[in-house]
């Protein structure tokens, strides 16, 4: 069994692209950070550099943009909780938090060709 694991492998490894699998790798890096709730802060990174990080090397890759709306929607959500419970400050640093998240969106989106 272990000999067919590592035949697997390594036709992956001949098949797929370097970059491809590092961007693999670095999707992977990026579905922990939001996990964690690591969005756009946190030691060790955060979601929304990782997601940045492969959209620059791949500015179509549609699993880090859907990365990048996911982050949107989870503070939307956190924003629309704090709202009704009437936490105004924590409102006003989720919408903060939501507008970095757009600043990122213009600026990759105007440097695909």
């Amino acid at each position: 069994m272990q000999s067919y694991i590592s035949l697997f492998l390594s036709l992956i490894f001949l098949i797929m692209p370097a970059h491809a699998f590092d961007l693999s790798q670095k999707l992977v890096e990026c579905q922990t950070h939001f996990k964690a709730n690591r969005l756009t802060t946190g030691k060790g990174g955060t979601a929304l550099a990782c997601y940045e990080a492969v959209l620059k090397k791949d500015p179509t890759n549609s699993e880090a943009w859907l990365g990048l709306e996911k982050i949107k929607a989870r503070y939307q959500s956190w924003m629309n909780r704090a709202n009704r419970r009437g936490q105004q400050s924590k409102v006003q640093a989720y919408q903060r938090r939501i507008g970095l998240v757009d600043d990122l969106k213009t600026r990759l989106q105007a440097s695909i060709p």
